[in-house]
């Protein structure tokens, strides 16, 4: 190959190389043979696991997945589920029925089509088709993995309108501290703390948060004083978590939740 080829295709790759920049991160290795040629590699930021339930880069999988991650989260600022679904994703709607219980509409799916899991594992106690939404505190999240669409086949009938899966952070430090707090209109109150621990072969988070909101009326822009539409009930909500796993060996690892 000439001097004139190699400028060609030196271009080219320049050319290409924008493009790539947004699906993926390029590093610069020395060859091992010369030192004088460069090896360019690429590795995926987001590795996800509910597409298929074994990891795989964001790129290979099979199945259409929005990840959402901790700078999400916190660049939302979200309470729970249901507020950051609400602000991060098109089709999604929250409505309260007569007796106040929160209903999910998931791109025309009810919540009885839409199944949650958390690390992985099925958040059972729905209600009326739903979950308490309000139990999955965004305290302590690393990052929400989302199907849009059937995944009937990996998880049965729950997921034939999609899957959102929320990971939970795991302990790297041997002691780490996150506490949080907001106020908001309507009496609307927060409070949030993390607290994790690592050891030689064990971890352990503890997780509590509270939140409040006083009650509210819907008024009409005709007559805001007389006309209430409707009266939307306030709320305390307490939630605590435990999480504890331990290294058996490198290979084996048991946990436990409360």
């Amino acid at each position: 190959m000439n001097t004139k080829h190699r400028i060609a295709l030196l271009l080219l790759f320049l050319a290409l190389l924008p493009f790539q920049a947004d699906a993926m991160t390029w590093e610069r290795t020395d060859s091992i043979a010369g030192g004088d040629s460069i090896d360019w590699q690429y590795t995926m930021d987001d590795l996800v696991v509910t597409a298929t339930r074994t990891p795989k880069f964001l790129k290979d999988s099979p199945i259409q997945i929005r990840v959402l991650n901790a700078a999400d989260i916190e660049r939302a600022d979200a309470t729970n589920i249901m507020d950051l679904l609400q602000q991060e994703l098109p089709g999604v709607e929250f409505s309260y029925a007569m007796n106040q219980q929160t209903h999910l509409n998931f791109a025309g799916f009810g919540g009885q089509s839409i199944l949650f899991l958390v690390d992985g594992e099925r958040l059972a106690g729905e209600t009326m088709d739903d979950v308490d939404f309000s139990r999955l505190s965004m305290l302590n999240v690393e990052r929400i993995e989302i199907i849009r669409g059937a995944a009937s086949a990996l998880y049965g009938s729950n997921a034939a309108g999609g899957v959102i899966n929320i990971i939970t952070k795991k302990a790297t430090q041997p002691w780490s501290l996150d506490a949080n707090t907001r106020f908001a209109k309507h009496g609307e109150q927060r409070y949030g703390l993390s607290l994790g621990n690592k050891g030689k072969k064990w971890r352990n988070t503890f997780s509590a948060s509270y939140n409040s909101k006083d009650n509210y009326d819907v008024k009409s822009d005709d007559d805001p004083v007389t006309r209430i539409i409707s009266t939307i009930y306030g709320e305390k909500v307490v939630n605590t978590k435990e999480q504890f796993s331990w290294n058996i060996t490198p290979e084996l690892e048991v946990g436990a939740r409360a």
